[in-house]
């Protein structure tokens, strides 16, 4: 009798203990499917809209490209020195002179300002040039050049860019151009004009003399002289012609009767 009881107790807690792990495994099997959901729910997110991986590699920098210097000298005006006044006048537009043989028609500065008129008050040329010259941001970039234009009677064109003595030498017989460094110079020292020996990278073209040449007779019409600042390759196009941004040019005129 005590053997069917207890026999009867043992097979009742088999019974229960097999249902348990059964009504746990369902509940499992629940939770499981809840995850699933879920994790499918994530993915649909992140699908449409941005994924939540702490995994995802970070996005690839691109260095930033060195640019041209956002300053440069943008200002620049032809001068005329007048000893006797003690000033240096913009040239504006027009330059008259008589040219004749062997002799200078004038001697033009290029300086960093627009100014009417530069009183000298007994200061050197270097300190003027520089005064105007270092007020602009990277003007130790900045060169300057020159372009001379001009025409024969016959129809034969001259059309040059200068930033040394032997751009010059093919117009030589008509007109004498002497390019001249002025602010690299012991002040008070006379010097000359430049030479293809003098040209190096720390060279400044401040000023350039015009002389009649023996044929300077046969110059047709006016000679366009053009002053501009370049700080890079950038400021030519792909025929070396001059695009940038700072310049001047004034016509040098013939009154010779």
């Amino acid at each position: 009798m005590h053997f069917s009881i207890k026999k009867s107790l043992v097979n009742g807690a088999f019974i229960l203990l097999i249902c348990s792990l059964f009504t746990g495994c369902k509940d499992s099997q629940d939770k499981v499917g809840s995850n699933h959901d879920n994790n499918t729910a994530q993915i649909t997110y992140a699908v449409t809209e941005k994924p939540e991986n702490t995994h995802t590699p970070s996005p690839t920098v691109i260095p930033t490209p060195t640019l041209r210097p956002a300053y440069g000298v943008t200002t620049l005006s032809l001068y005329k020195n007048y000893n006797d006044l003690k000033q240096r006048k913009r040239v504006d537009e027009c330059f008259e002179a008589e040219w004749i043989t062997g002799k200078d028609i004038a001697s033009f500065e290029a300086i960093a300002s627009d100014e009417e008129t530069i009183n000298t008050n007994g200061r050197y040329f270097q300190d003027i040039w520089r005064q105007y010259w270092n007020s602009f941001d990277n003007n130790e970039e900045c060169h300057i050049g020159y372009h001379v234009e001009f025409a024969l009677k016959n129809g034969t064109k001259f059309s040059k860019y200068i930033y040394g003595p032997s751009a010059t030498e093919e117009y030589f017989d008509y007109i004498e151009n002497y390019l001249y460094d002025d602010i690299n110079k012991v002040k008070g020292q006379w010097y000359s004009h430049i030479t293809d020996s003098d040209v190096k990278p720390d060279m400044i073209i401040s000023s350039i003399k015009f002389t009649a040449g023996k044929k300077v007779g046969e110059i047709e019409g006016d000679i366009t002289l053009t002053a501009f600042v370049y700080y890079s390759k950038d400021d030519f196009d792909e025929n070396g012609n001059y695009r940038g941004a700072t310049s001047c040019t004034i016509k040098i005129r013939n009154i010779s009767k």
